[in-house]
């Protein structure tokens, strides 16, 4: 997990979208990379600037209504505060479903973590047992 300073501009519909929320997560993919964007207040995105520990979990979720592929993020702080984020990979949408496809063939992928701008940005390495899950779960799906 390393601090990744990139500078990333991002596109008016992501900031709309992001206005409209207190706080969570959203995925984008600029430069053909999924990555997260964490939206929270000033206070708990300085207690996350130095992460103890990160879990991923990844769920299918078959809702005739909203079929998705969830993906939780659950982070600890140093200080040992936990925080869970989830985002939600709509399988009615091609676009979506390829942000996903994306995730499961990278390595890593970013965490920048946003209050009125990008505050910072986390490199969060994937491991093959993240990978491998996460393929499954699209195969489940018939992606």
């Amino acid at each position: 997990m390393k601090d990744n300073a990139q500078s990333i501009t991002l596109s008016a519909d992501t900031e709309i979208s992001l206005s409209i929320i207190e706080s969570g997560c959203l995925s984008i993919s600029p430069k053909e990379q999924t990555m997260f964007i964490i939206k929270d207040n000033p206070q708990t995105l300085n207690d996350m600037r130095n992460i103890r520990d990160i879990a991923l979990e990844w769920e299918l979720i078959e809702r005739p209504e909203f079929p998705t592929i969830g993906l939780f993020i659950t982070i600890v702080s140093e200080s040992g505060n936990r925080k869970k984020y989830d985002n939600y990979f709509n399988l009615d949408s091609d676009e979506e479903i390829k942000l996903a496809k994306q995730l499961s063939k990278q390595d890593s992928f970013i965490l920048l973590f946003y209050n009125e701008q990008i505050e910072y940005s986390k490199r969060i390495d994937l491991t093959n047992e993240h990978k491998n899950k996460l393929n499954m779960i699209l195969i489940q799906a018939k992606t």
